[in-house]
């Protein structure tokens, strides 16, 4: 088990974040730019010291400050993968897999595995962003690290070649029996390749589950957007919920107190004039934005019950951006649970 509990402060900015790792589990950590991911890596891999807190692998301390206790990197038993791969410039592939190993003929078999043996001897400068990770990978696996960390795995890589990359990293992520740890911004990757999810918000654990606890239960409106769900916060009582600035959300089944409701966007129905019909929850309200995508089309409505629904390029004709428009959600879609 990989225990971290640290605490740590850089040009005003506090990180003070505490969870757990399995053996033989990957842990992905999204959250915005700037809240903490990769400093948090860099605590693990021992390159940044923590203020306060413990580093535990097992029973062997990485690090420990009320006992006076840091390991340096190269006490630790980590594979890290930094965002951009770091490789050294003057070195061959191979070479790189092979710094620091006692038997550098093994490299090789990384790269085989990797499928990049091809490119034993291309320098960093010949490779294309997706090959430099792929070599960047086989160096940190090649030492058989107990913990694995990749920032950002698959962020420098082309769209034409990010599945094929996606399918080699999560097939050495579900071999291997390490602790893993990768950080991403894509929520496609952190579903490909997690098994559990840890959301992070302002240097602090906002969230953390699988994707499945994290999708019926999300706890903040980051983590809605991320897995595609509208959230409302409110008051509920005999199946209706009280949202801030006096409106309310009608459910089927509503837990009292403080609440919470997700409705997937493809569950808000849109129209030029009032509907009839069951729906329980009626409203009217400008359109903010319209954003076409491959399939659907997100069209985000604004006023005091804001909300994203995604309708079809066809659906999405009636509709321009400043217009009024009829929303209408049934009390079947909206999903309450405490908050």
């Amino acid at each position: 088990m990989l225990a971290v509990d640290v605490t740590t402060r850089r040009s005003g900015f506090e990180l003070d974040m505490s969870f757990q790792v399995g053996e033989d589990e990957i842990l992905g950590v999204v959250g915005p730019n700037g809240s903490g991911k990769t400093s948090l890596l860099r605590i693990v891999a021992g390159l940044d010291p923590a203020m306060q807190g413990r580093v535990l692998l097992d029973e062997t301390r990485w690090a420990d400050t009320g006992a006076g206790i840091w390991l340096p990197a190269e006490r630790r038993s980590v594979g890290y993968v930094p965002q951009g791969s770091l490789l050294f410039p003057h070195m061959t592939a191979l070479d790189n897999v092979g710094f620091g190993m006692t038997e550098p003929e093994k490299a090789l078999a990384w790269l085989e595995r990797l499928g990049i043996a091809d490119l034993a001897g291309a320098r960093p400068a010949e490779l294309s962003g997706g090959q430099a990770q792929l070599v960047a990978l086989a160096r940190a696996q090649a030492r058989s690290p107990d913990v694995l960390l990749l920032d950002e795995p698959l962020a420098s890589i082309d769209i034409a070649n990010r599945a094929s990359i996606r399918r080699t990293v999560r097939r050495e992520l579900q071999s291997g029996r390490q602790h893993r740890i990768f950080v991403t911004h894509d929520p496609l990757e952190a579903v490909a390749l997690a098994d559990r999810i840890l959301v992070v918000a302002d240097g602090r654990v906002s969230q953390i589950g699988t994707v499945e606890d994290l999708r019926r239960h999300p706890r903040s409106r980051y983590v809605a957007e991320l897995l595609g769900l509208n959230l409302f916060a409110g008051t509920a009582r005999g199946g209706v919920i009280a949202l801030a600035d006096g409106a309310v959300l009608v459910a089927a089944e509503t837990p009292d107190g403080p609440a919470f409701a997700t409705v997937h966007p493809r569950a808000v129905s849109l129209y030029t004039s009032r509907p009839s019909g069951s729906p329980r929850n009626i409203w009217r309200a400008p359109v903010t934005a319209i954003e076409p995508s491959l399939e659907r089309v997100r069209i985000e409505v604004g006023g005091s019950v804001p909300v994203v629904a995604e309708v079809t390029p066809e659906g999405a004709r009636g509709f321009r951006e400043g217009d009024d428009v009829w929303v209408a959600i049934k009390a079947s879609e909206v999903q309450a649970y405490p908050r």
